[in-house]
């Protein structure tokens, strides 16, 4: 049997599809026959290689990012509790300073209803001070200064006007000239600390200026109403510039009794002068104390 007849009788599962193809011992029909076995493993698996891996990425990326989102919302919370704490701490210092504010108006009401300064005043007339005379060369000015019907100050008043309480325009005693004064008891023998000088501001002057106001003025202590001496405490100056009522601190050597206040000159108006209110600081004398 030739050759040709040994290939058509030959047998097995490929006697068929290698007939028209050089034999080389089955490898070619042994690749064929592992792509059909496994082809539709490769198939799925890169399948699963496309879809499931970007997915599986996509849910580390996922996960990695909502692990930083909850740091920062830790970081978020820590500052937040934080700026709650620092509101809180504000809102307890507002709180403090609202009550240290209410106290400050309430002591500055306190003050108001005390005669404004929160001292006593021992020249007021309602407890007891009183004018003994004027100093020599003081003349009430009698005659009032009128502006359009309204009365600047009332001459009529006398120098009792300055140890009163009222201190609304008019309210004052007037004098003639830039210089003038009296001697003044007081409501008993006092160690003297301080003298306050009141006078209208400039926006309650129906004229808008207070030239008539005292600029500056001396006080003396006395030991009797006739004592020429006494104890000179200083001479002060009323700015009118500054608040309404001015205080000056005083020394005073011995417990007193009698004052002698003088103007030395005003604020530049020719005419007269209004003094509005004088008031005597310190405190009763133990020594010498009158009931």
């Amino acid at each position: 049997m030739g050759w040709q007849e040994r290939s058509y009788t030959s047998t097995g599962p490929c006697s068929v599809s290698c007939n028209n193809r050089p034999h080389t011992g089955g490898k070619s029909c042994n690749n064929n026959e592992f792509w059909n076995k496994y082809s539709k493993h490769i198939f799925v698996s890169a399948l699963v290689g496309m879809i499931v891996i970007p997915m599986l990425n996509n849910m580390f990326q996922t996960f990695n990012q909502l692990t930083t989102d909850v740091e920062q919302l830790k970081k978020d919370s820590k500052i937040t509790k934080m700026k709650i704490q620092s509101i809180d701490n504000t809102l307890s210092t507002i709180k403090s300073g609202s009550f240290n504010i209410k106290s400050m108006v309430i002591d500055e009401m306190e003050k108001l209803n005390s005669d404004k300064t929160g001292k006593t005043d021992y020249a007021l007339e309602s407890t007891g001070g009183s004018i003994v005379k004027l100093l020599p060369e003081t003349e009430n000015y009698s005659k009032p200064k009128n502006l359009f019907g309204l009365t600047l100050c009332e001459g009529s008043n006398g120098p009792r006007a300055m140890l009163q309480i009222g201190t609304a325009p008019g309210q004052c005693w007037a004098f003639k000239g830039s210089s003038g004064g009296a001697i003044i008891k007081l409501v008993g023998v006092v160690d003297i600390e301080s003298i306050s000088l009141e006078h209208i501001p400039r926006k309650m002057s129906p004229t808008g200026e207070i030239s008539t106001a005292p600029k500056d003025f001396a006080v003396i202590a006395l030991r009797s109403p006739n004592d020429s001496q006494g104890s000179y405490l200083g001479q002060f100056k009323y700015d009118v510039d500054g608040p309404a009522l001015q205080t000056f601190k005083v020394e005073c050597g011995y417990p007193v009794e009698f004052i002698s206040f003088k103007v030395l000159s005003n604020h530049g108006h020719m005419d007269f002068t209004c003094v509005y209110r004088l008031r005597v600081h310190g405190s009763l004398s133990k020594t010498t104390h009158k009931n």
